[in-house]
């Protein structure tokens, strides 16, 4: 609504609201003056009745006029009223037709209150959100229509409205009832009260989302534009008609030297750059330029020689508008390399027809379109009877579907391709080609060929000495890699502790050695009646017996080698499957004892005889290193153990004594000793013999290796002395077990030269870590001063260490 229509509209109202205070005003005087009358009325009438006539007289004048004035009041009311209606029905016009337009204006409409609620909500704005009036009134604008993003914006701007200035203006996004952002340009104008204050706030609003994206669009455009322009290798100049630089590149003023940047050559004259040194050559430049300039016909591809020698190419543009001439575009290319290129290439093509190769360029349909010299010797045609013709003519058929189907496919993936092939002469004759294809894209291929007749000879020549060397080369090879596997083999087995150890490592060496064989390593028992399986190898299920006699085996009977095949009249070894196809055993043999055999199923695959001396090595090495570890082994038993009982000896015992002191130390665990004494041992000797003592041990050493955990340790003291070490076991668990041994020799039946031995008894003392010592020697001092307590005490009884 227009602010002055509004203060007209106020000022009537005002008028209207004036009217009415001095109506009221009035009707107070007239009060009053009424009230006078009456008194003055009621004061005459006291007096005397001589008084009676005059002031009947007076009251009638006073009524008349009280009348005459009321009459006068009412019809200025009735005026008023009149004035206040018609004020009334223009004000609700202008209402009416503010609505009106409103609601028919093209931008959205929304008037606020002071706390930001919805007061009004045109047509537009329903239109553009999707909500209608009733749905927005009286909810605040800044929850329902704008993005979290623009609220402080919005209530920065509506404040300042509030507070400070008439009007604001800014743009937001207005969020639509389906989600959509619209980007609108607001103009707030507060609209003011009489006394000052703002009432109602007017948010005018454009939908300016279009033509945002669109200036967006223009603007990338022309940054593209300009960038395209300012890549391009060419100089570009536009003058407008009055020859002042409109535009201009970076490469422009490289290629002429200008000092100047493109920024601030724009709107001064294009005279200036004539006058450049670069453009004093040729001579006639200015007057060409000129002669261009008046025709203002398109010029194309002119060429021109720059003040320093380098050759240009210039195309001129003219640009008309409405057929109005409004200026023109120079566009400058340099184009001395490509004029040595174009030098080059001519001398390349000399070169190419005096190369001795025969060098041929076809097109995409596959045509000869160039031949040079030595082809067409190398062919026998002419060149004019094979341009336009194509390469099939020159080739066999196999050839020519050989390239069809591999050779084209190859060179149109990876570009180039060379090979041999096989040519065919005018007189019908072949000859070995090497062929080098070479393409060009979107314009043929160029092809090289040559004739390697002579040379296909030479190679097969070769090959065949090479083949040759090469088999040598891999046979030297495997058998470098054999005795490193050898050597490997030896090393790993010198290294090997046990012989379950060896076991355990000698598969996996034998595969590698014998990678398409399967096979076994048989090894006698110590009896030497029958050969067990140690070691196996290889795929699926071995075709012999794992436990066969030494008389099964040929190669054991013999001491010597002994292969087996299905295609021979052989002797066939018992001990191996009938349906094996092949085999070869080799006896392990050690300082002329055999230890047992190596057994090789060859099936179909035949052992050279190169195979055959690397399985009897390798038999050779492992019977050496199987008879050092049993020697070993020997000399380690009988090192710790006591022959006679098979205990472990009283060095064996100090050394695991300590072993397992400071494991149960650094675990926080126990450890009992249990020290045992054969009670009246003497007897036996005295009575029976020593052998009959030494029977007694022996039965004692058996009966404790077999009544113990794996983990404990059975030792000989001394004489008939025999030591427990009970590893993390409590002093009352070592009496306990003390106690069961003791009762359990009890029941022992020892007979020496079929006599009876009679009952054996046992003095038994137990001490533990670290109860009764915190040393191994404090621990054995206490169980054996217990095990003399329980020879003192009566014998036969388990004493505990104090």
């Amino acid at each position: 609504m227009d602010r002055n229509n509004q203060l007209t509209v106020e000022q009537q109202l005002n008028f209207v609201e004036q009217s009415k205070q001095n109506l009221d005003q009035l009707e107070t005087v007239i009060h009053e003056i009424k009230s006078q009358m009456y008194g003055t009325l009621k004061v005459r009438s006291q007096q005397g009745e001589t008084l009676a006539q005059n002031t009947i007289l007076t009251f009638s004048g006073g009524i008349l006029l009280n009348f005459s004035i009321l009459a006068a009041v009412y019809q200025l009311i009735a005026r008023e009223m009149q004035g206040r209606k018609r004020t009334e029905t223009m004000l609700k016009q202008e209402r009416d037709f503010s609505s009106t337009v409103i609601d028919t204006v093209g931008a959205l409409v929304i008037i606020l209150d002071t706390q930001g609620r919805i007061v009004r909500f045109n047509r537009t704005c329903e239109q553009k959100t999707g909500y209608s009036f009733s749905e927005v009134v009286g909810k605040n604008v800044s929850d329902l229509l704008l993005i979290p993003e623009d609220v402080d914006l919005f209530q920065s701007a509506f404040e300042a409205l509030v507070n400070g200035p008439l009007s604001t203006q800014y743009e937001t996004d207005l969020v639509t009832r389906s989600g959509e952002r619209r980007l609108i340009a607001w103009s707030n104008t507060a609209l003011i009260e009489p006394v000052g204050d703002t009432k109602y706030i007017l948010a005018t609003g454009i939908d300016i989302t279009e033509r945002k994206c669109s200036e967006e669009q223009l603007l990338a455009t022309t940054s593209r534009l300009a960038a395209l322009i300012e890549n391009l290798q060419s100089g570009i100049l536009l003058e407008d008609e009055f020859r002042r630089i409109a535009l201009v590149n970076q490469e422009f003023c490289n290629m002429f030297g200008i000092v100047a940047t493109p920024s601030a050559m724009i709107g001064t004259s294009a005279k200036d750059i004539a006058l450049h040194p670069l453009f004093a050559a040729p001579e006639n430049f200015q007057e060409r330029s000129r002669q261009i300039l008046c025709d203002r016909h398109v010029v194309s591809c002119e060429e021109l020689v720059r003040g320093d020698g380098q050759i240009l190419e210039r195309d001129y543009i003219p640009i008309f508008i409405d057929k109005n001439y409004r200026g023109h575009l120079w566009q400058y290319r340099n184009i001395s390399d490509r004029k040595e290129s174009e030098k080059s290439l001519q001398q390349q093509l000399i070169a190419v027809e005096s190369a001795m190769d025969g060098i041929t360029i076809l097109n995409q349909e596959y045509e000869y379109v160039y031949i040079n010299d030595a082809h067409r010797q190398l062919f026998g045609y002419d060149s004019t009877e094979l341009i336009g013709k194509t390469w099939r003519e020159l080739y066999q058929e196999n050839e020519i579907v050989r390239f069809a189907q591999n050779v084209f496919p190859l060179l149109w993936q990876t570009g180039r391709w060379r090979g041999k092939a096989e040519g065919k002469k005018r007189d019908g004759s072949t000859f070995a080609a090497e062929i080098s294809l070479t393409l060009i894209p979107d314009m043929g291929m160029i092809c090289v060929c040559r004739d390697i007749t002579e040379q296909v000879k030479a190679e097969s020549v070769l090959q065949q000495a090479n083949t040759q060397l090469t088999s040598w080369v891999s046979e030297l090879e495997q058998r470098h890699r054999e005795i490193s596997l050898l050597g490997q083999m030896s090393g790993i087995l010198q290294a090997c502790l046990t012989l379950e150890e060896a076991y355990t490592v000698i598969p996996p060496l034998m595969q590698s050695l014998f990678p398409q064989q399967s096979g076994a390593i048989f090894i006698l028992n110590a009896s030497k009646n029958f050969v067990e399986a140690v070691a196996t190898w290889g795929s699926g299920q071995l075709s012999s017996q794992k436990i066969f006699t030494p008389n099964d085996c040929w190669a054991l009977r013999r001491c010597r080698t002994h292969s087996f095949a299905n295609t021979q009249n052989g002797l066939h070894c018992q001990h191996v499957h009938p349906s094996t196809s092949g085999s070869i055993c080799i006896p392990m043999m050690a300082q002329g004892e055999a230890l047992g055999v190596l057994y090789l199923s060859t099936n179909s695959i035949h052992l050279s005889e190169t195979q055959q001396q690397l399985a009897t090595t390798v038999a050779e090495h492992i019977a050496l290193a199987l008879a050092n570890l049993k020697l070993r082994e020997t000399l380690q038993v009988q090192s710790i153990r006591d022959p006679l009982t098979g205990l472990f000896n009283r060095r064996y015992m100090e050394e695991s004594l300590e072993q397992e002191l400071h494991r149960a130390s650094r675990k926080g665990k126990t450890l009992s000793i249990v020290m045992l004494d054969v009670d009246h041992f003497k007897r036996f000797n005295d009575n029976y013999g020593h052998e009959a003592g030494d029977m007694v041990l022996r039965e004692l050493g058996s009966f404790l290796l077999s009544n113990i955990r794996a983990g404990d340790i059975a030792c000989r003291y001394g004489g008939e002395e025999l030591t427990l070490i009970l590893p993390e076991a409590s002093l009352e668990d070592a009496q306990q077990r003390a106690n069961q041994i003791r009762e359990g020799v009890k029941q022992l039946k020892v007979k020496s030269h079929y006599q009876s031995l009679g009952a054996i008894s046992l003095s038994v003392g137990v001490a533990c870590f670290p109860q009764h010592g915190s040393s191994s020697q404090a621990v054995i001092r206490s169980a054996d001063a217990a095990l003399y307590r329980a020879k003192a005490e009566g014998r036969d009884r388990v004493v505990t260490a104090v």
